[in-house]
């Protein structure tokens, strides 16, 4: 900045500057002060949002309770699609999901599974609803997506899951040797008392194990 020698020089400077610059920072000032009363709006609004969604989500345990599915549906789809930005939605779109697989309705279950994958912020609802979707392909013989969705990363406590149903998956496939060694490995990862059905599937191959 230029160095002035006198004080009235100086004082000329500011109020030059202040003519050329002091809308900008009134502007700014105001715009700083809305941005803190809106950024604690936006916090109470979140709170807001959050006892509404739990208030919701609390209605569709009761709807569980009382076996009552179109209830649930019906609260879920309010949650998913009002109070978005709550954890509650998650929970209710994964439920709403269980209501159409009970009702058959796949599309819906997959489309549900889907949002929770792309909106939900804790990592072990995204895991489930992976989980919950790759059974749904598979069961729908819509095997490239499920190899895909196989193909990303999950938790080490899944690693017997993952590879059974890679070994569901070869079998679709017709390869019943990456099936056996898919489930040989799913068999190794597992713990004890999670390996009959999937020695069962093993079994059911046919194929007499290397020695």
């Amino acid at each position: 900045m230029a160095e002035y020698e006198t004080e009235e020089e100086q004082v000329e400077a500011l109020k030059a500057w202040w003519k050329k610059n002091g809308k900008a920072v009134i502007a700014g000032g105001v715009m700083g002060i809305a941005s803190i009363f809106g950024w604690k709006y936006w916090g109470h609004q979140q709170d807001l949002q959050s006892l509404a969604g739990s208030d919701k989500f609390n209605e569709i345990r009761g709807a569980i309770l009382l076996q009552d599915l179109e209830a649930i549906a019906l609260q879920a789809t309010d949650l998913k699609e009002n109070y978005s930005e709550s954890a509650y939605a998650t929970l209710g779109a994964l439920m709403l999901a269980k209501v159409s697989v009970q009702n058959e309705d796949y599309s819906a279950a997959a489309e549900n599974l889907k949002w929770v994958i792309a909106n939900a912020e804790q990592e072990a609802l995204v895991t489930i609803a992976s989980l919950r979707l790759l059974r749904l392909l598979l069961m729908e013989g819509e095997l490239v997506e499920a190899e895909a969705l196989l193909e990303a990363d999950y938790p080490q406590a899944y690693s017997s899951l993952i590879a059974e149903l890679k070994g569901d998956l070869w079998l679709q496939k017709g390869d019943k040797q990456a099936a056996y060694e898919a489930y040989q490995e799913a068999l190794q990862a597992a713990d004890s008392s999670d390996v009959r059905f999937i020695q069962m599937k093993q079994d059911n191959l046919g194929i007499i194990a290397k020695s």
